[in-house]
């Protein structure tokens, strides 16, 4: 009996043991997992707590301690609290207590708040397999060795309260170095830091923190800067040359003024002021165009969207998913957005009266060139839903526009010039006659729109600039041949690596120059594919990064010494608008460029040299070298110039994409947008199906060396060398067509995302803001 009684005492006391064992080991991988539930979706911040949190914490535990000890086997119950932080075990007691398998974790996928009552949603992610409390990937831990062990640990939000710009208690820090830094590494990352490239960090001088007993307290909260806006530096003096700066002031008023408008609601909400980086060139991190003044920033990653793409955000809209990615696979929403700004309140207000003053001054400065070049979308639509509407028609329009206004005559109107070159540029009368019972005329190919270099004027030049008709020069003043032969290339570059294309298959090569070279008039030197095929190839955009002044000096001097009307075409001159931006200022690469190719067919079936396209910036095209007859290949020599450009006015691009919707759904093509995809080379059958099926002819300009081509910006293009060609091109941003370029670049922000085409590399808005700063005499005020 005694024997059988002690047996028991020690049964029951191993059960008692066991059962405190399996209590305590149930509430610290409570605990644990409890922590774990969010790091997916946590915000990482410092190990600071409130007293009342301390409190409620302590209690957590005693109770547990207690229920413990006395080897209950039921669970603790846990108290949900609207905001609990938790401290996770040190590692030797999770490795003692081991850990439960086939343990589902869930974590946040959306983060909402409504009125006083916050919720999440949950959905299971699967089972955990790591031991470590889950970091973002990428991130590494740093510790600061003047801070102590719990300051370093990580602590993680328990409930899903959505990350908000809240302020921060104690004296304020302001972010001084990038996010990976040992002081900020426990805190949210912004996406360039994520990137891990040069970007400069989005929170260095906007991003601040408190400080609460020596340690970071996240808040997230921000911080306007102060001060006078930093000064700038231009080549061009304010009211250098008065005439002129009135001219560009009148032209660019109602382009800009479309800008300001913009930024006028933005202020009124906007808090937070942040002084533009000269440095880099802001684009928005959604549709990549250019960031003027006013932005929203996400206050978790930094990322930057501009005023037009949050006008358009909805949350609920799929096609805004991309937009609302937000760091560590995470989605931000409209409420997590920071309202910031570059200039004032009252800088915006001073420039709008500015521009209001101009247009009033001079009415008849309305913007004619945007309404000729219509949004895509808007014009597809009411283009292709109505009438076709045929060109003298829109011209009318115009002139109907212009006749009922009563503005006054200034030294630069071209009010009757710009009428007779609409009417007969177009080829038909102005009489009211049924348009679908109207004649189609072809347009004339040289005898509107080629110059000889003596009667080309600069009235002339504006005349057509302004409504946008391209033109060519012949006779202008030749280029040193000698220096643009293919043997000069082989001789001083030959060793030099290319990239170059195949203009049939799209392909790309990669060889020396001289091996491109050589081909030029030897097609038995040419380069041969596996295929055993030698390929027509092109050799674009040359230098593709360096300056063309620093690799080519020569070809650089002697092409700028050929240019005509400097003052637009130049990188000096006063009307060349991009020369207006500070010397401090990321300026856009505009060129000069080369372009080389060898010859290529137009006829049915033909790939051209250069397929259907069009660009923000103005152009000129000069021909710097092409073989003599005797010297072309034997197919070649029947030709009559060296290159034909096909050249399509502004106004008749909406029906030119109506035809290649029709021509890429006949061919089963999936395409974004019919021009700006460049995919497409306008054969000889294919521009006779778009002037029977549309009424669009265009102009065919045939170019030879010494011959320079303008192409007005929005003015579609496509170019077939007939023969083996050496180019130079570059280009400009001229007051007549920043109209143009304007609906360029909301076409481009609509592109898709990844589009080749979609990255605004023009900076139109700081163009225009420092063309104005340079321009206005202050005494008009």
């Amino acid at each position: 009996m005694t024997e059988r009684t002690s047996r028991q005492k020690r049964v029951v006391l191993i059960q008692n043991k066991i059962g405190v064992i399996i209590s305590l080991v149930i509430t610290n991988f409570k605990n644990f997992y409890a922590g774990k539930i969010l790091c997916g979706y946590s915000t990482v911040i410092p190990n600071v707590m409130s007293d009342q949190e301390i409190g409620s914490t302590t209690e957590t535990q005693s109770d547990t301690a207690e229920m413990a000890a006395v080897g209950s086997s039921k669970r603790p119950r846990r108290t949900r609290k609207t905001t609990e932080f938790y401290t996770p075990a040190p590692m030797k007691q999770r490795k003692k207590a081991g850990r439960p398998k086939n343990k589902k974790i869930v974590k946040n996928e959306k983060l909402i708040e409504t009125g006083d009552k916050r919720k999440a949603i949950d959905v299971p992610v699967g089972r955990s397999k790591k031991r470590k409390v889950a970091e973002p990937a990428g991130s590494k831990r740093k510790f600061d060795p003047e801070s102590d062990e719990d300051e370093a640990r990580k602590k993680l939000v328990k409930n899903a309260d959505l990350i908000k710009v809240r302020p921060v208690p104690g004296k304020k820090h302001v972010q001084q170095g990038r996010c990976f830094s040992a002081r900020y590494c426990c805190f949210e990352k912004c996406t360039a830091c994520l990137a891990k490239k040069s970007d400069k960090c989005r929170f260095i001088d906007i991003r601040v923190f408190g400080q609460r007993k020596g340690k970071l307290v996240y808040g997230p909260e921000f911080k306007s800067a102060e001060g006078p806006d930093p000064k700038s530096t231009y080549e061009i003096g304010v009211s250098e040359d008065e005439v002129k700066n009135v001219r560009v002031l009148d032209l660019i008023a109602p382009t800009f003024m479309k800008f300001l408008k913009k930024e006028l609601p933005h202020l009124e909400m906007a808090k937070i002021r942040k002084f533009p980086d000269r440095n880099i060139c802001q684009l928005c991190d959604s549709c990549q165009t250019t960031i003027f003044s006013g932005y929203w920033m996400c206050c978790v990653c930094g990322k930057e969207y501009c005023l037009s793409c949050y006008e358009e955000w909805n949350d609920s809209d799929d096609s805004f998913k991309e937009a609302g990615r937000c760091s560590h696979k995470r989605r931000h929403y409209k409420e997590q957005l920071v309202p910031i700004y570059h200039y004032t309140k009252e800088e915006i207000n001073r420039l709008s009266d500015q521009c209001n003053q101009m247009i009033l001054d001079d009415e008849d400065s309305s913007d004619l060139d945007g309404e000729e070049l219509p949004d895509d979308d808007t014009a597809n639509q009411s283009v292709e839903s109505s009438e076709v509407t045929q060109p003298a028609e829109s011209s009318r329009v115009v002139v109907r526009r212009r006749q009922s206004r009563t503005s006054k005559k200034t030294s630069f109107d071209v009010e009757d010039s710009a009428m007779s070159v609409l009417n007969q540029d177009n080829g038909f009368s102005t009489s009211s006659q049924d348009r679908h019972n109207r004649t189609l005329q072809l347009h004339d190919e040289h005898k509107k729109i080629e110059y000889a270099a003596s009667e080309m004027t600069e009235d002339t030049f504006r005349d057509l600039w302004k409504r946008g008709y391209p033109f060519v020069i012949r006779g202008a003043d030749k280029l040193e041949e000698k220096i643009w032969r293919p043997n000069y290339f082989i001789e001083h570059y030959g060793d030099k690596d290319c990239t170059v294309i195949d203009v049939k298959e799209n392909v790309e090569y990669k060889m020396d120059v001289k091996t491109f070279f050589k081909g030029f008039e030897d097609i038995s030197s040419r380069f041969v594919n596996k295929a055993g095929i030698c390929p027509c190839l092109k050799l674009k955009d040359w230098p593709p990064a360096d300056d063309f002044a620093e690799t080519f000096p020569e070809h650089y001097k002697d092409f700028y010494n050929s240019l005509p009307f400097k003052e637009y075409t130049t990188r000096s001159g006063v009307l060349n608008l991009a020369h207006r931006l500070p010397l401090e200022i990321n300026r856009p690469d505009l060129g000069p460029k080369m372009y080389n190719a060898y010859g290529s067919e137009d006829n049915v079936g033909g790939k051209g040299t250069t397929n259907l396209h069009l660009d923000m910036t103005d152009a000129v095209n000069m021909m710097a070298y092409a073989p003599s007859v005797e010297n072309r290949l034997e197919e070649e020599r029947d030709k009559t110039a060296a290159a034909v450009w096909d050249l399509y006015h502004p106004a008749d691009l909406p029906r030119v994409r109506r035809f290649l919707r029709k021509i890429a759904k006949e061919h089963g093509l999936s395409i974004n947008h019919p021009i700006h995809d460049q995919c497409f080379y306008l054969d000889k059958e294919l521009r006779s199906r778009l002037a029977s099926e549309e009424g669009v002819t265009g102009w065919r300009v045939f170019q030879n060396p010494g011959d320079v081509v303008f192409v007005p910006a929005g003015c579609a293009h496509q170019v077939c060398n007939y023969t083996s060609c050496v180019k130079a091109a570059v280009d400009f941003v001229s007051p007549e067509g920043v109209a143009r370029s304007y609906v360029v670049n909301q076409q481009f922000r609509k592109l898709r995302h990844g589009h080749k085409r979609k990255t605004d590399i023009l900076q139109l808005p700081n163009i225009l803001y420092h063309a104005w700063i340079t321009s206005w005499d202050e005494s008009n005020d």
